[in-house]
């Protein structure tokens, strides 16, 4: 029964590899969403201190996945969104655009859960905005979510969850209109 041992020992090692990914994706979790809330307070060195934290885990979380490839682990590709999410944040308030797919170094499906999320975010700075009357940001803002909404329409959406993030998109960009056109009206 030396075969039993030899699988002990592989399952063992996958089970550590699994207990050592959800690990991570705690700490992924935790660097960018602390890293969202610097991005809200405008510090951004903080920002950028939790975002590097978060890809340095992310990246010791690829190493182990090589090595064993494990399965069902929603809670890691759940933290890579909330990382897809602290980094366009980040970006898109200092430089005004949005992180590649290809730059985010995440699967594509993380990608875009993340970018959906994103437009949360951007509603919830888009209140702030109109608070202290920043309608350049806040024109800004509203033109990103109108082009996430736009590039999430063209496409075919087979995946339930990418389905129902399209619904709070769309929400999203609703709020930050009627924000918009408030603020146009009381001119």
């Amino acid at each position: 029964m030396h075969h039993l041992s030899e699988a002990r020992k592989s399952f063992e090692a996958l089970e550590k590899s699994r207990e050592d990914i959800l690990d991570l994706a705690s700490e992924i979790v935790k660097a960018s969403k602390q890293a969202i809330y610097a991005v809200h307070r405008s510090e951004m060195k903080d920002a950028e201190r939790l975002i590097a934290s978060a890809k340095a885990a992310i990246q010791k979380s690829k190493n182990i996945l090589t090595k064993h490839p494990v399965n069902g682990l929603g809670n890691y590709h759940s933290a890579l969104q909330e990382y897809v999410e602290a980094i366009a944040y980040s970006e898109f308030m200092t430089k005004g655009t949005i992180p590649s797919y290809k730059d985010s170094g995440v699967g594509v499906e993380d990608y875009f859960m993340g970018l959906s999320d994103l437009t949360g975010e951007l509603a919830r700075k888009a209140v702030l905005c109109a608070t202290h009357r920043e309608t350049v940001v806040l024109e800004k803002i509203a033109k990103v979510i109108d082009e996430i909404h736009g590039f999430f329409l063209s496409i075919n959406l087979r995946n339930s969850e990418l389905r129902k993030k399209v619904d709070a998109i769309k929400w999203n960009l609703k709020k930050v209109e009627e924000i918009l056109y408030d603020m146009n009206v009381r001119r």
